[in-house]
């Protein structure tokens, strides 16, 4: 049962976290960009072209199948597996929206909803990936 709820609450951060992917992150008036438009902002928040962040926006499309491969892990009950993926997952999403509120050019854009739900879904998902480390060593016992 405890391996169920686990899940569950792993399944709910990654949901919020992919809802916070598709939502507005940042606006400029009437405009507004998702997660997924980071790619042609990378020089505008001030970030340089060939950088670690650069990268990381390039491959974004990543979060949603390390977060899918944890959630499909976790309902076969496979709490490691989970545990890895949704580790990564997590921690490529919420480095992703941190770096993104503390870009050196941020002023000008007004930062939305969507890196907020990312975020706090990102931080639910290695809360719920840590406990799943947790039951998978107290079931060996």
């Amino acid at each position: 049962m405890v391996n169920r709820v686990q899940t569950a609450v792993l399944s709910f951060g990654s949901l919020a976290a992919v809802i916070g992917m598709f939502a507005p992150w940042l606006t400029v008036g009437s405009t507004s960009w998702s997660s997924l438009d980071l790619r042609s902002l990378v020089v505008d928040l001030g970030f340089k072209e060939g950088s670690i962040f650069d990268y990381a926006v390039s491959a974004w499309v990543l979060v949603l199948a390390l977060l899918a491969v944890a959630v499909f892990a976790g309902w076969l009950q496979r709490l490691v597996t989970s545990g890895v993926f949704g580790t990564l997952g997590a921690l490529y999403a919420g480095v992703v929206a941190f770096a993104v509120t503390q870009a050196p050019e941020i002023v000008p854009f007004d930062t939305e909803w969507g890196i907020t739900v990312t975020f706090v879904g990102a931080v639910v998902v290695l809360v719920a990936s840590v406990w799943g480390f947790v039951l998978a060593a107290t079931d060996r016992r």
